[in-house]
Parts: structure tokens; C-alpha cells; sequence
């Protein structure tokens, strides 16, 4: 159900503000403001072959979509990086520690849990954006990161085990990363891959 935003609503909506900008041309003009945290983004490829993607429902646009990893910077996260170690933890099971670096999975047969090790990983932190500087505050802390798995059959592993979610309502795919996968995914997850895709032909 849609309805109207109505005088009611405003003190459980505190970070919706108007903004009055003057123009040069002493024109004044009201803009939706809409305060937002930061938030971490991740673009995850895994060999040079698979990334890791999460299904979930958006309820304001009405569509389950596909997209990377993200999530909010909360306060008692001590540095960027934490937010983004911790996200990838609770969203998709992606550990990266300084000596050891796994995903975990499950069987799909026998929903046995087991580890994908990763003998080397590179971390690339892009420089922060705002997405939509039209009407929000909120500022994107972009990330690019390289796994090498222990996997003599990359492939074959997937086709055995499945990623899966610490959180309930979401769900964690393994993709393969081509150019026919564009049309599947939504938001900034089409840019990454494509960025992606480019510089692999570099």
C-alpha cells in the first residue's frame, strides 16, 4: 500500500528535510533533502571467473533484484574497512582475515558446511561518491575485490556447493562474470561489471 506522506509521519521520518537554495539569479528554489548514512559497496570476482551477487526484495520498487554487496557504515564500526569486513561476513559469508581468507558454503547434496579458501586476495578501496547528489547525503565507499581460490576446479566446485546468507531474507549467488549477466543484475552492479569485463580485455 501507497499513501500520501502527511504531517503525522514527519517525526518518524527525521532525516527527510526541505532544503531552500537562492540561485544566482536570486530565484529561490525547495529541494527534497534526504539524509542518508554511508554505505560500503563491494564488486567481488573470484578467479578471474565467478562473483558473488544477492538476491533481495526491494519493496520500493516492488522487484527482487541482484546486485553486489552493500551495506550501511554504522557507528560503532571502527574504520570503513570494518563495515566492509563485517558486511561481507553477514551478507554472503566471505571471511578476510589477515592470515586466512574463506568462503563458506554448504554441499549441495548433503548441506554440509565447508570452506573455499583463498591463497591470495587483493582489496582495492575506489574513492567514496555520492550517488544521488540531487536529493541525498548519502556517500558510496566503493570497493574491488580480487580472491584467488585454492580450487584446482573452480567450476566444478560451484557446481557442488552453494553460497548462502547469514541474514534470512537474502539470498547469495555465485555468478559467472560475462557480459550476459548485465541484463540480470540492477543498480551499481552494472557498472561494476562492466568496468570489470573491460579491463580484463586490457
Amino acid at each position: 500500500m501507497i499513501r500520501n506522506f502527511s504531517p503525522q509521519d514527519i517525526p518518524n521520518f527525521p532525516n527527510i528535510k526541505i532544503l531552500s537554495y537562492t540561485k544566482q539569479n536570486n530565484v529561490s528554489k525547495d529541494y527534497l533533502l534526504i539524509e542518508r548514512p554511508p554505505f560500503i559497496s563491494a564488486f567481488i570476482n573470484i578467479d578471474n571467473q565467478y562473483g558473488i551477487f544477492i538476491e533481495q526484495y526491494r519493496p520500493i520498487i516492488d522487484k527482487t533484484t541482484l546486485e553486489i554487496p552493500m551495506g550501511k557504515i554504522e557507528k560503532f564500526d571502527l574504520s570503513v574497512k570494518d563495515a566492509l569486513i563485517r558486511e561481507l561476513q553477514e551478507e554472503c559469508n566471505l571471511f578476510l582475515e589477515e592470515n586466512l581468507s574463506f568462503l563458506l558454503v554448504k554441499n549441495i547434496k548433503t548441506e554440509a558446511t565447508t570452506k573455499l579458501t583463498f591463497t591470495n586476495w587483493d582489496i582495492i578501496e575506489e574513492s567514496p561518491n555520492f550517488l544521488s547528489p540531487g536529493f541525498s547525503t548519502s556517500q558510496q565507499y566503493p570497493f574491488m575485490i580480487s580472491l584467488t581460490s585454492s580450487s584446482e576446479d573452480i567450476t566444478t566446485f560451484f557446481e557442488q556447493h552453494k553460497p548462502f546468507s547469514q541474514e534470512t531474507d537474502l539470498k547469495v549467488h555465485i555468478k559467472k562474470l560475462n557480459k550476459d549477466l548485465f541484463n540480470q543484475l540492477d543498480g551499481l552492479s552494472r557498472y561494476y561489471l562492466i568496468s570489470f569485463l573491460y579491463q580484463q580485455k586490457l
